[in-house]
């Protein structure tokens, strides 16, 4: 079967293709806007600063990033004094794996 336009109408081939390119698109704007968000705060550090974060904004981001990890879903997401954030991401593969931290 060919895809045919012109009649309205598309193998089950191309439609599964079409699905996955909007998914991706999808994931990418998605992914875009999220990054978008987190450029727009001032994060640059201060280096006169006696405190630990050095400005405000980072604390906004860990704020952020919190508020989005438990979004998600992540039990664990916290955020300490200093703005750090931590969480634990579950393994997604089938057999056991050990934690990654960043």
């Amino acid at each position: 079967m060919q895809n045919d336009e012109s009649q309205g109408w598309m193998t089950s081939a191309a439609v599964l293709r079409t699905g996955a390119k909007r998914k991706t698109r999808y994931i990418m704007h998605t992914l875009l806007d999220r990054f978008c968000r987190y450029v727009r705060i001032g994060t640059q550090a201060d280096e006169s600063a006696g405190t630990y974060p050095s400005s405000p904004g980072q604390l906004e981001l860990g704020r952020l990033l919190h508020k989005e990890l438990q979004a998600l879903g992540i039990r664990d997401a916290a955020q300490d004094e200093h703005g750090i954030v931590l969480a634990t991401l579950p393994a997604t593969v089938p057999y056991a794996a050990p934690a990654i931290a960043w």
